[in-house]
């Protein structure tokens, strides 16, 4: 148990009080204040008109989890005793709860007509840590990628495929990306091309394209290549072509049955069915049945939620993981995807709005747990970057990822830990970010080995595995009381599973980035200033801290998808 809860449980039981109330009241102490002080006497005092000294100084306990406790000026402040920092480091770390509900986390839901560039890779790897922190956190998590392949953007990159004679050069994304810029000015230039651009979406709304299919696959494929050298995985791809056939027209029904939305029968929006939010309108369904984006997307988060039925999967690439990613299918088979108790949509700020109604309109339907995890973009220099400009061009998750190893190259020639340091480097300068702060990539920064960088944490890590493999015969206890540095660290090693909470909680692993570049400084400060295998006492307790503080740091590298490595 936590241990503000442990101590929250006595100061409840003695004043006979509630355990949730008591909690808010404590905090870590200022130094040589205790560990954990309590303010309750002062809440109490107000209560019953008493002084806060008489009320504290009644205190009493006879927990072995204290050395004392001390009343002072109103507070509690309570000494841990030296057997709880000795139970800290020997305990291990929860194997992963059971798993209880299913979370579908969606993530980056690129359109598949362009290459990843650095704001799709911050939403990629922000979808990675959630769902790594959810199930560590006991749930059943379902990878899921959305691709959008009826929309505008691969209509014009198909168009241009098309028109090539069906050639394209080098990896198939970052081709298509190109010509999609082109013939997105082309259409603002010439009617003509519009006009082509136009009849080729509405033939793939109809289906009559084959080679559109079989074109998006494709470039998803590329676009995984990428999410490969990152270690982002999935567990299934819906495309949007086989919602719109096997569960749009029942979907449709579904919403203009139910009681969220209202049919305009005039005024501008006549014909339409539309959802009234607090914050506006939004239509939902036009006047001629067709669904906007925000209907399609209510659509299909019902579908998540078991509100439809219809979609059907094949096999669609078999991972480095080592897992299948399955896509929807026109002749696969229903298997077990979808049914959700809480999912998870990774999609920028701009979105807030249509997200927030989604969401009111599934607590219409019933309660459900729908959750909009908003980041803000990656900014280049004064402008986003933007696909249709062709502004991330030079500026892609693939051209990051080979800048770092050529950057690596110069400090090892270990591939595996070069990418190892690479991917620390980039995933935690996007991850130490709260996800609605804009991102401004710094390669000094992110590969610093002096603090607060993805390799400066590989290294604590390593430092702490490297006095672990020297151990050889573990030494006998000699009596040695932690002294308060090394308490410091024990005091935060204990907080690391009520930060997963947190994070958990939040959808936010920031947090867990925050937290551990804490631990790993005072580790540094510990490990210049005091020996552990040559320390003439305190030898096993030394080395019982050293190992727990390695344990936590890989638990929470590893839920921001970052690898450790054994040397560097």
């Amino acid at each position: 148990m936590e241990i503000k809860k442990q101590i929250a449980e006595e100061v409840a039981k003695f004043y006979r009080i509630d355990v949730e109330t008591a909690e808010k009241t404590i905090a870590q102490s200022k130094k040589g204040m205790g560990d954990y002080s309590s303010t309750i006497a002062f809440i109490l005092a107000k209560k019953f008109g008493k002084n806060p000294n008489e009320i504290a100084g009644e205190f009493k306990t006879k927990n072995k989890l204290f050395e004392k406790v001390v009343a002072a000026n109103g507070y509690l402040n309570f000494y841990l005793s030296e057997g709880y920092y000795e139970e800290i480091v020997k305990k291990k770390i929860r194997k992963k709860a059971k798993k209880r509900k299913k979370a579908i986390v969606e993530f980056p839901s690129v359109n598949p007509n362009k290459p990843w560039h650095v704001g799709h890779l911050r939403n990629a790897l922000l979808g990675n840590s959630v769902a790594n922190i959810y199930e560590y956190a006991g749930y059943d998590v379902e990878r899921m990628d959305y691709i959008d392949d009826l929309g505008l953007q691969f209509a014009q990159s198909l168009y241009s495929y098309l028109k090539t004679n069906k050639k394209s050069e080098g990896k198939i994304d970052h081709w298509l990306g190109k010509e999609y810029v082109k013939i997105a000015k082309l259409m603002e230039e010439d009617k003509e091309v519009e006009k082509g651009v136009r009849e080729i979406l509405a033939k793939m709304e109809r289906g009559e394209i084959k080679e559109a299919r079989w074109l998006a696959e494709e470039c998803v494929k590329a676009q995984y290549e990428t999410a490969f050298k990152f270690n982002v995985y999935h567990d299934v791809l819906v495309f949007e072509s086989d919602i719109m056939r096997e569960i749009f027209e029942k979907g449709i029904e579904i919403l203009k049955k139910s009681n969220a939305l209202e049919y305009c029968g005039e005024g501008e929006n006549a014909g339409c069915y539309v959802f009234k939010s607090s914050d506006g309108d939004k239509i939902l369904i036009r006047s001629d049945g067709t669904a906007t984006y925000t209907g399609k997307d209510v659509i299909f988060a019902l579908w998540k939620f078991g509100e439809l039925e219809g979609i059907k999967f094949e096999k669609f690439a078999k991972q480095p993981n080592g897992r299948t990613a399955y896509k929807s299918s026109a002749v696969g088979k229903k298997m077990n995807f979808g049914n959700a108790d809480t999912a998870i949509n990774i999609i920028g700020t701009e979105q807030t709005f249509p997200q927030k109604v989604i969401k009111e309109i599934l607590e219409k339907f019933g309660v459900y747990e729908y959750h909009h995890l908003a980041y803000a973009h990656v900014k280049l220099e004064e402008e986003r970057f933007s696909g249709r400009r062709g502004v991330w061009v030079g500026y892609t998750a693939d051209e990051l990822f080979e800048e770092g190893m050529k950057r690596v190259a110069e400090k090892t020639n270990d591939e595996k830990v070069a990418k190892a340091i690479v991917n620390s480097a980039i995933k935690f300068a996007f991850l130490r970010m709260h996800s609605t702060k804009e991102v401004v990539f710094d390669w000094g920064r992110a590969l610093s080995m002096e603090g607060d960088s993805g390799p400066y944490l590989l290294y604590s890590y390593v430092r702490a595995r490297n006095i672990m493999n020297k151990i050889g015969k573990m030494p006998k206890d000699d009596g040695y009381v932690y002294n308060e540095e090394e308490r410091e660290i024990i005091k935060m090693i204990a907080n690391f599973e009520e930060v997963i909470e947190n994070a958990a909680i939040k959808m936010d692993p920031h947090i867990i980035a925050v937290y551990l570049l804490e631990v790993a400084k005072l580790f540094h400060s510990f490990y210049a200033k005091y020996r552990v295998l040559q320390a003439e006492e305190g030898k096993l307790k030394r080395i019982l801290l050293v190992k727990k503080f390695a344990e936590i740091l890989k638990t929470g590298l590893n839920l921001l998808g970052i690898e450790t490595v054994e040397k560097m």
